[in-house]
């Protein structure tokens, strides 16, 4: 029999309702790979309170936890190419106008190097402060 396996990207936040999710999906699949969420999320999402989760499936085999700098790396022109298409595309940023009260915070370590160097990016990628 074939091995069933997810891989959980790009959003690594793990709270109540994603962690029942998870534990769903160890029922099923046979392997479980997340990105790192400790590592895509520069502390601010996060696995909390549900880091023992993630410990168990992978003390059990069944987890195993990707970086982001990894995914990143062997994908990196394919994520920038989209990534430039999306704030390239009118419709696209037509669904952003107003949604100026809600912030999003992406890793950087999710974004490729050549849009975090490109100076016409630089006022929408800002480091968080915490």
């Amino acid at each position: 029999m074939g091995q069933h396996a997810v891989f959980y990207y790009p959003y690594a936040s793990l709270g109540a309702d994603q962690s029942l999710l998870l534990k769903a999906a160890a029922l099923y699949f046979d392997k479980l790979y997340i990105l790192d969420p400790l590592k895509a999320s520069w502390a601010t999402i996060g696995p909390g309170k549900r880091e023992g989760d993630l410990q168990l499936l992978e003390s059990e085999g069944i987890l195993q936890r990707i970086a982001p700098e990894d995914v990143l790396l062997r994908n990196d022109k394919i994520i920038g190419d989209a990534i430039e298409r999306d704030l390239a595309d009118p419709e696209f940023l037509k669904l952003c106008v107003g949604k100026e009260t809600k912030r999003w915070t992406l890793a950087l370590a999710k974004v490729p190097k050549a849009i975090r160097n490109d100076p016409k990016y630089q006022p929408r990628i800002r480091p968080c402060v915490t």
